[in-house]
């Protein structure tokens, strides 16, 4: 029971839960069957292919490997076993290990040919088509690639031509379509040219080819394909069995476009071939009987094909034997979605729908099977006749499920996406705003889930905010007020979605700490999991067949998840009011256009940017107003540019590279302009009177500083980093997480109550106790860099932690919320970098032994329970602001969240490695600037920034551009404005000299606005 519903749960696309479920149903076979039972075959196999949907690979190796390792000593379980070889081939292909996938592969061949010639033998008829391959060992795939690639001698390409399928077999379920189709076509036009295309061989190709496309639903190029098969296959007498795969290929896409009549026909004449290859009773002859069967049901002709098909498993297969339950549960899904097609279509009649009702049952099986029918008329562009199936579905999805469920809101999205394609959009308004509010409710929950659940659901989630903006933003002109209010709202939803599954880390260390928030968010996902169990049991119990479900103990589970969701928003409403700081940090909400404009000063606007794959959204706030556009780009093109501009200036860490290098590229300055023409062009002359723009980015706009853009175009040959016109020379920039946290920043006192100026952790020693963090390179540097801030802010050596006494146990024990300015001077590493790593967070010291307390990293969880009263925490680290997921910067806003729930003002981190002569002089010229001229951080490092700008050595963008102010840049430091002691600087690199000059009071090149360019 268990099994089937982790393979139901699946199909639902609810894979984390599927993953739970199948270790319950692993854990107790292993109880009642031992370890290495034949049993624990199909646990693994779920559990596996769960896994691999998350992508998670490390974790489904041994998995998959356990599976094959059972299976292998199971004759029963050969088919199982290619499928989990298959599997464990795609895992193999993403981790890019060759060798073990050569093996893999040369067993999925060699049982492939045990499989065909026992079924040869089984039949007492020919295989249907040529099944010679290699050994194993006698030609890898590697080098078959070779060969192929390189064109090869014909006759070498041709003797090896069997393996040909297997390689785009590998394409095919890594998920390279294209490639794979290549192979494919190569494999036919080679069998072509060698035995004729009217050959055996040929048709083999041909049937290849066409399951590709098929399975694809390209029906149009599978169709010509299997009837060319078909034909050849006529004329080859022992080739019965070829022939009826290709009829019933066709038979399948008669039945998908709704042609029941010919699809009965063709039906009846596989049926017909395969007797004549197979004999009586056979699974595949029952297989054809099941699908007509259904078609007759659909046509009102009865049921007797259907019958007669379970009768003939009944025969083959004893009752209760695993593979006839699973066949035919298989054979019920497929098909039951194949023949939707023609009820959704109204092409089957009342008879066809009242069938379907008897056979289905009025719950779950009929709403997935209406969902099944509508997407297939979808892919014929019949959007329309798709729209009534789904509202069925709807109706039943909420009666069953509760009007909360994930199905409920897919199903909503889904007509508002249909409903929108049609022109209806009043409709497609409607139910956008439905799914809104279910999941607006679902992200206040989403941080009380589990990681593995919060990733599965913020793509959707994602979609469903997206799809809402795009209902309400029209075009071109501007919105009235209620819409840019209502839209301001729901793209920072949409923000709020994506870094979701960063915080969920976070989430589980602070249910770790002690006191009452600790224990309510322990109760939250208490009730989180329950409510989960009671939803997995709720669509098992609704998925059985109508005459044994219990109407009773479903309304019962109904009612419980019902109250359980009341009592979960309950608490995330009780957190809030207790701790507004954490409810910032997890469950951030969405503030209103009035309360972030009151929040703003005369000379401020904050942008808000919304990514989608079809079009973007900007959003400028200002004291006096707001305004909402849409931007003639889309997330795609976006992080194209991105990239481009991020490869280019710092590829593979060239700010690492010394001050005096001379290779250089030339900087993208087309790309840097035309980003800022997408992104600000449509806003720029409503951004007149601001000095100081905060920046909420989305997507691949939170792994690149605005800094970097050009706000107008540059001559190729005439391109200077000294006069080019970079936004910095026009406004302050400062980054914000999410719109919500400029209200919770600014609701602390203005300024650090904190006596002492300055406390620094910096250059901690590796190698000790985490094989992961061994590889990363010390950096000695740091402790002059330190020592230099320390100067210009006038603390003493005393307040540095450097090298073995820059340790987790001493940032805890250390009295932070005594300093004003905290600096941690090391790696930061963000979720996922490392194998185990599930926050963000900085690597400190390793400890000789390892423990709870101090393991030699500080994560987000364990920042957050810090107590700091801080205007800056200075992360002169490498890569700091790298996006957490290589396109999307949710490391970087997780971790940065988390320091202002500590009590954190604002950051300073860098996008990218830099060297730390350069870091040196814009940290210390930064604070040197603030403290002198009492002005906030973020137009201190603006002028710093066009200090670098003007010199002669470090006007490339690599040394200025990566440093970003995260937080309210308005706030400012008190300090000594004597700047840094002379001597603290390590010498001997260009340009340093002119720099040193500029960091003292009034310094030359102070960089006010009036010599901006451009």
């Amino acid at each position: 029971m268990l099994e089937k519903l982790a393979d139901l749960l699946v199909r639902a696309e609810r894979v984390s839960e599927a993953e739970r479920v199948a270790r319950r149903a692993l854990l107790m076979r292993e109880v009642h069957a031992g370890g290495t039972s034949p049993t624990l075959v199909s646990p693994l196999h779920t559990l596996g292919f769960a896994l691999l949907l998350q992508q998670r690979f490390a974790e489904a190796e041994p998995i998959l490997q356990r599976a094959v390792s059972i299976a292998e000593r199971d004759p029963e379980h050969q088919n199982q076993l290619l499928e989990v070889l298959g599997l464990l081939a795609t895992v193999y292909i993403v981790l890019d290990r060759s060798a073990d996938l050569d093996r893999v592969m040369a067993r999925m061949q060699q049982l492939n040919r045990e499989v065909m010639n026992a079924f040869a033998a089984e039949t007492g008829q020919p295989l249907p088509l040529r099944q010679e391959g290699l050994e194993p060992g006698e030609l890898d795939t590697a080098q078959m690639l070779t060969v192929m690639r390189a064109g090869g001698e014909e006759e070498d390409a041709l003797r090896d031509l069997a393996f040909l399928p297997v390689i785009a077999l590998q394409r095919d379920q890594s998920g390279l379509d294209t490639e794979a189709a290549v192979w494919y076509q190569r494999s036919l036009e080679l069998r072509e040219r060698a035995f004729g295309p009217a050959s055996v061989e040929a048709a083999e190709g041909l049937l290849d080819l066409a399951s590709f496309h098929f399975n694809r639903f390209r029906l149009g190029e599978a169709e010509p394909l299997f009837s060319r098969a078909a034909d050849v296959l006529a004329e080859c007498d022992p080739c019965a069995a070829g022939a009826a795969f290709a009829v019933a290929g066709l038979a399948d896409i008669a039945a998908l476009r709704g042609q029941l009549a010919p699809a009965r026909d063709l039906y009846r004449r596989a049926i017909e071939l395969r007797r004549r290859a197979y004999g009586g009773d056979h699974s595949f002859t029952a297989h054809a009987l099941h699908r007509l069967g259904r078609v007759e049901g659909a046509l009102g002709l009865g049921n007797a094909s259907d019958q007669a098909a379970r009768a003939m498993y009944d025969r083959l297969y004893p009752a209760g034997h695993e593979f006839r339950g699973y066949d035919l549960d298989r054979l019920d899904a497929f098909f039951t979605g194949q023949i939707q097609i023609a009820v959704v279509s109204n092409h089957a009649g009342r008879d066809g729908l009242a069938w379907q009702e008897k056979t289905l049952g009025p719950g779950i099986a009929l709403a997935n099977a209406l969902v099944q029918g509508a997407q297939n008329v979808e892919i014929f562009g019949r959007q329309r006749e798709a729209i009534p199936a789904l509202e069925r579905a709807l109706s039943i999805y909420r009666r069953v499920l509760g009007p909360s469920a994930p199905e409920v809101g897919r199903t909503l999205q889904r007509l508002a996406v249909l409903q929108q394609s049609v022109g209806e959009e009043a409709s497609a308004e409607r139910y956008s705003a439905d799914a809104v509010n279910l999941y607006r409710g679902r992200l206040v929950d989403l941080a009380a889930r589990s990681p593995e659940d919060v990733l599965q659901e913020q793509r959707l989630t994602r979609q469903v905010f997206l799809t809402n903006l795009e209902l309400k933003v029209p075009t071109a002109g501007s919105p009235a007020a209620q819409t840019v209010a209502d839209s301001f709202e729901i793209g920072q939803l949409a923000v709020a979605s994506s870094t979701a599954a960063a915080l969920a880390g976070t989430t589980a260390r602070l249910a770790q700490s002690s006191g009452e928030i600790g224990e309510l968010i322990r109760r939250q996902q208490r009730l989180a999991e329950q409510q989960a169990r009671a939803s997995e049991e709720i669509l098992a119990l609704a998925s059985t067949a109508s005459e044994q479900r219990d109407h009773d103990k479903e309304a019962e589970l109904l009612a419980l998840s019902t109250t359980l969701e009341r009592d979960l928003r309950g608490l995330a409403r009780r957190l809030a009011e207790m701790d507004p700081a954490y409810a910032e940090l997890l469950q951030p909400r969405a503030l209103s256009v009035d309360a972030t404009s009151r929040l703003l000063s005369p000379g401020e606007g904050l942008l808000l940017f919304v990514l989608g794959p079809r079009s973007g959204f900007v959003w400028l706030v200002r004291r006096s107003g707001a305004l909402v556009r849409r931007l003639e780009t889309n997330e795609p093109e976006v992080r194209a540019l991105a990239r481009r501009l991020m490869v280019q200036v710092d590829p593979f860490g060239r700010g690492t590279r010394p001050v005096d290098d001379p290779t250089d590229s030339s900087f993208p300055h087309d790309a840097a302009s035309k980003l800022f023409r997408l992104l600000v062009g449509s806003i720029a002359d409503e951004l007149a009177g601001i000095s100081h723009l905060l920046v909420v980015g989305d997507g691949p706009l939170q792994g690149i500083p605005f800094s970097l853009l050009l706000t107008g175009d540059v001559e190729t040959n005439a391109f200077d980093p000294r006069t080019a016109p970079w936004l910095i020379r026009r406004y302050a920039l400062s980054v914000l997480p999410a719109v919500s946290s400029l209200r919770a920043l600014r609701a602390k006192p203005t300024r650090s109550r904190a006596k002492e100026p300055f406390l620094a952790f910096g250059d901690p020693l590796f190698g000790a106790s985490t094989a992961g963090l061994r590889t990363l390179r010390r950096l000695p540097e740091t402790a002059e860099e330190l020592r230099a801030i320390a100067a210009s802010l006038g603390a003493a050596e005393t307040s540095l932690y450097l090298a073995e006494e820059a340790t987790e146990s001493a940032v805890r024990q250390a009295r932070l919320a005594e300093y004003r300015v905290l600096a941690f001077a090391t790696h930061a590493l963000v979720g996922g970098e490392l194998h185990g790593l599930a926050e963000p967070g900085l690597v400190l010291t390793q400890p000789s032994a390892a423990s709870v307390v101090d393991d030699g990293f500080l994560s987000a969880g364990e920042v957050a329970q810090l107590d700091l009263d801080a205007d800056l925490v200075l992360l002169s680290a490498c890569n700091t602001a790298a996006p957490g997921d290589g396109a999307g910067g949710e490391g970087l806003s997780g971790l940065a969240r988390a320091f202002f729930l500590a009590g954190a003002r604002s950051l300073v981190v860098s996008h990218w490695a830099v060297s730390s002569e350069p870091t040196v002089l814009l940290t210390t010229s930064m604070i040197a600037h603030s403290t002198a001229n009492h002005i906030g951080l973020a137009e201190a490092l603006r002028r710093t920034m066009l200090e670098f700008i003007a010199s002669d050595k470090l006007s490339e963008p690599r040394y200025w551009a990566p440093f970003v102010v995260v937080g309210d840049g308005q706030i400012g430091l008190a300090g000594r404005a004597n700047g840094a002691r002379r001597g603290v600087f390590p010498c001997g690199w260009p340009g340093a000299q002119e720099l040193r000059e500029c960091i003292g009071v009034g310094g030359r090149g102070s960089g006010s606005r009036d010599d901006k360019a451009g």
